[in-house]
């Protein structure tokens, strides 16, 4: 949690360790310490819409400046990129894998210029297009990043066609991180506290 705006994190996080917690608090420090815009200097995104209904409902909860973040899907960011960014209107008639592959043949260097700080949660589970997003946004946002969880949940890799990509699943993002990002800090969460 206290690092510098500019660190490149990743919080490794077993179930009941407060992977969620951590990150709330992540979001707090950098509002509250680093003055961090809440609504423009942060970009959180997640991997479904109950785990970005945690986040919002815990940060919502605080009494700071954090509650104003807005946290994300992949899916809706997709979306919110196309608006803005879509060349036309055809990617309204796109389901939610063909926006994100959509996303990914676009220079989002601009849009993402005035975040300082980019948060992933569940990466865990992204594989295809949206692992492939995420590896875009934290290279083509030139900030730091904080990501977080746990490769013994990965519960997606099934959606990988390719059986030897398959069995590598997930690990293949985690692999990169630490190939692309000498400095790169690994956290670990081990105190189970749901147990």
């Amino acid at each position: 949690v206290d690092a510098p705006v500019d660190a490149q994190l990743l919080v490794l996080a077993g179930a009941g360790t407060g992977k969620t917690r951590t990150l709330i608090e992540r979001l707090n420090h950098l509002v509250e310490r680093d003055e961090v815009p809440p609504g423009s200097g942060v970009l959180v995104l997640s991997f479904t819409r109950a785990a970005v209904g945690e986040i919002r409902d815990r940060l919502r909860s605080g009494d700071g400046d954090a509650g104003f973040i807005r946290a994300r899907t992949f899916d809706s960011f997709a979306t919110r990129v196309l608006n803005e960014l879509g060349q036309n209107d055809a990617w309204m008639n796109y389901k939610h894998d063909r926006r994100i592959e959509a996303v990914l043949g676009l220079d989002l260097e601009e849009f993402l210029s005035d975040y300082e700080h980019v948060c992933v949660d569940e990466i865990q589970d992204l594989v295809g297009p949206r692992a492939e997003l995420v590896k875009k946004v934290i290279t083509e946002a030139d900030c730091g990043f904080t990501l977080l969880g746990d490769p013994a949940q990965a519960i997606y890799n099934w959606q990988i066609d390719d059986d030897q990509q398959r069995e590598e699943g997930s690990g293949a993002l985690f692999r990169w991180l630490r190939e692309t990002f000498p400095e790169l800090e690994e956290r670990t969460l081990s105190d189970n506290h749901r147990a």
